[in-house]
């Protein structure tokens, strides 16, 4: 198995989420883009600077609900069967660093979770670290 040389941070299927960020063991800041959601929308009200998964508009900026700031990205999951998520960009990570992404979750009931993956290129997945947050009803930070 190869070193990590890129990241991703995943946030999936809980009701609303804001600010993500990425430390790494020498506590050097990865700011990722639009973390409280607040740089624009597209056409579907989905967050700018941030990949959907599967391609399905799932959720929606909104201020309902926000931990900090104005807006938080509120997800929609009316399946029993599917999980929708956002992703971030791949960025560079260092082999041997350790890193940790963090996240603000408010479900209102289910759980939601955050992702922090590596990868040895853009397509194979080398490891991650998953943190399911099962909180309802007020906003939990998860680590990964």
């Amino acid at each position: 198995m190869g070193q990590a040389t890129y990241m991703k941070v995943w946030l999936a299927v809980c009701l609303s989420v804001s600010v993500s960020t990425v430390f790494s063991q020498t506590n050097s800041r990865i700011k990722l883009p639009n973390t409280g959601f607040e740089d624009g929308v597209d056409d579907n009200g989905l967050a700018v600077k941030w990949n959907i998964h599967p391609a399905t508009p799932i959720g929606k900026v909104t201020e309902e609900r926000s931990h900090s700031g104005k807006t938080a990205l509120k997800f929609f999951d009316e399946s029993n069967t599917q999980s929708y998520a956002i992703q971030s960009d791949l960025y560079p990570a260092v082999p041997g660093e350790t890193y940790r992404a963090t996240s603000w979750v408010y479900n209102e009931s289910g759980s939601g979770w955050l992702y922090l993956e590596f990868y040895e290129d853009s397509v194979n997945r080398l490891t991650e670290q998953i943190v399911r947050v099962t909180t309802s009803g007020e906003w939990t930070q998860a680590v990964a």
